[in-house]
């Protein structure tokens, strides 16, 4: 390693006012580089540092470090936590409250310590501009902590602990605390149907409030749609209702510093980086859960008492009140159910989310995969949740149109292993898609872009490399489902939820991804490779569009194929589960529960 020492300056985020544009600059990452201020940084006499994640097995390896990491740290916050509270909560009941964030801040901190680490070790003289502590905030709740990761002032306040935790001295400026701005909702399209169901379903919450106290599996976000909610609760005659409760957010007073203090005197010591977090843990802990925790514990109060079972999809990741409720509900002996909300679960090879949603469970509902490992006995494969009760699409050929569905990741890391510098290599692979593509298909190409850009500049991306393709954006036109039932083809660029809805409808699908960045299962592999033995799935984006200008013209004879029905068909199984009777399925499984359960407290009692 070739180390310099001519004075350079390290640029840390995209905030130009903590540039000196009067040095040499050095920026620590791509995110630092808007996509609007091109101009300008272009400009400059700058270039990027190399990522400290050259080989995958270096992502993978912290990956396996933080989950070390935050094992501990959960063992010692239980007491922490408990002693400053007064409570004698179990391990099992803060991994349901606090899991979440422990693990978001873990991995987010890990990879900010070391790219600071990597860059000075290239440029031990390396000049920066730090954040002023009194600018430094402290969120409020998970979901708080997670929207400020997306931030460039929250990472200018992460950069800055570690150059003080390293002992670098830089100059100082302060900003006015600002707060994230919060996502908007896409709101979906109300037509007659779904206003009917929207107002059946207020009226079985409020009928379920009369009742909220009998024994019941309860539900909150359960991604069922609404019309299989409605299904189920009548099948089920009431067993399986809705929980009316808003998310509950509160803790917006002042940071206690003593409790904080008490909370820093649990926590281990270890190697450099557990030593930060020694350090920056009492300092960052959500508001909800010190200052606020009494709140919370009262608005989970007002959730039903000793629930059957509690069953959900994703309100156990910032639903801070359903987590305290459910916790505590475990620990009075009912049962939680999470059933799988994404289409990279049993998928990925590292998937910090599902490990942490396997693990706080009594019966993970997969979406037709099994787990080999410790928590065999908890994944129950089963006809997925979001895809119950959806009719099948099928391939038309008097349909119109190729629909490739984007997608957008942080800026900044939150998790391990997604890489902001693979989100580069992606955005590259989506224009060498287009590229490749024939000039009528092309000119029938819709790219749909999520609601939120998360400061990549997606659509102006869009526009500046070629102004013939559509753009589609969530939240201002149709919903993804009618989307890819009014086009003829589906592009799947990543492996999420969308390309597992088109494959279980059977929508005639092409689907490419980097490989090389994204590492699925060992035990998936097989399942993938079929998907590529009957042209489905390709390596390379140009492989890809090679395919959709061949069978665009008529995708009904090259989707029927019999062998490439059979490949979709298995994986399906595995990774997308769906059948006819899938509610009557959910029904028979709820109403076994429900009996199970009250069968071993008449035992008990």
């Amino acid at each position: 390693m070739t180390i310099t020492t001519e004075p350079l300056f390290l640029a840390t985020t995209a905030q130009e006012a903590f540039w000196d544009t009067d040095k040499r600059i050095i920026f620590l990452g791509e995110w630092c580089r808007l996509f609007s201020r091109k101009e300008y940084w272009q400009s400059l006499d700058a270039t990027v540092a190399p990522s400290p994640y050259q080989a995958l097995a270096a992502v993978e390896h912290y990956y396996a470090c933080a989950s070390e990491i935050c094992e501990e740290l959960l063992a010692a916050l239980t007491g922490g936590l408990n002693e400053i509270h007064g409570t004698s909560h179990s391990l099992r009941f803060w991994r349901i409250v606090i899991g979440p964030w422990l693990f978001y801040y873990v991995h987010t901190n890990l990879d900010r310590f070391v790219r600071i680490k990597d860059v000075f070790a290239q440029h031990p003289d390396l000049t920066s501009i730090v954040l002023s502590e009194q600018s430094f905030v402290v969120p409020r709740d998970t979901m708080e902590a997670v929207d400020l990761c997306k931030t460039d002032l929250y990472n200018l306040q992460l950069y800055s602990r570690v150059f003080t935790f390293l002992g670098k001295k830089f100059p100082v400026v302060e900003v006015l605390e600002t707060q994230p701005n919060q996502k908007s909702a896409s709101k979906e399209k109300l037509t007659p149907r779904l206003f009917f169901l929207k107002a059946a379903n207020f009226a079985v919450k409020k009928a379920c409030a009369i009742i909220q106290d009998k024994p019941g599996i309860l539900y909150k976000s359960s991604y069922f749609a609404p019309d299989v909610e409605l299904r189920l609760f009548l099948r089920t005659r009431g067993k399986f209702r809705p929980v009316g409760r808003k998310p509950f957010r509160g803790a917006t007073g002042p940071v206690e510093n003593i409790l904080r203090e008490r909370i820093a005197a649990s926590l281990p010591a270890g190697d450099d980086f557990r030593a930060l977090l020694q350090v920056t843990i009492p300092l960052d802990l959500p508001r909800c859960f010190v200052e606020g925790f009494d709140e919370l514990k009262a608005e989970a109060r007002q959730y039903p008492r000793k629930p059957t079972a509690i069953f959900t999809s994703n309100a156990h990741f910032y639903d801070e009140a359903f987590k305290v409720w459910a916790g505590s509900s475990v620990e009075q002996g009912s049962l939680l159910l999470v059933a799988q909300h994404g289409g990279n679960y049993g998928v990925a090879k590292c998937l910090k989310p599902q490990e942490h949603e396997v693990a706080i469970c009594d019966r993970y509902y997969s979406w037709g995969w099994q787990d080999s490992g410790s928590h065999a006995d908890v994944v129950t494969p089963f006809p997925a949740a979001k895809l119950a009760g959806r009719e099948r699409i099928g391939a038309d050929n008097g349909k119109r149109g190729i629909l490739l569905a984007s997608t957008a990741s942080f800026r900044y890391l939150v998790q391990f292993p997604h890489l902001p510098e693979y989100f580069e290599d992606y955005l590259a692979w989506q224009q060498l898609f287009c590229a490749t593509l024939d000039d009528n298909c092309r000119a029938n190409l819709s790219v749909r872009l999520l609601a939120e850009d998360l400061g990549w500049g997606l659509k102006e991306r869009w526009k500046a490399f070629s102004s013939e393709i559509r753009i589609e954006e969530e939240g201002t036109s149709s919903n993804f489902y009618d989307s890819l039932k009014a086009c003829r083809l589906f592009v799947a660029d990543h492996i999420s939820t969308t390309y597992m809805e088109a494959l279980s409808s059977d929508k005639p699908t092409v689907m490419f991804y980097n490989q090389q960045n994204y590492r699925v299962k060992r035990e998936a592999q097989h399942h993938f490779d079929l998907l590529k033995q009957v042209g489905i799935l390709h390596d390379t984006p140009e492989q890809a569009a090679q395919t959709v200008n061949e069978v665009y013209g008529d995708v009904e004879t090259w989707w029927n194929d019999a062998e490439r029905q059979r490949a979709r068909q298995e994986f399906c199984n595995v990774y997308g589960r769906t059948s006819q009777d899938s509610i009557s399925s959910w029904n028979r499984e709820f109403i076994s529960i429900f009996y199970d359960a009250a069968g071993l407290k008449a035992r008990q009692g």
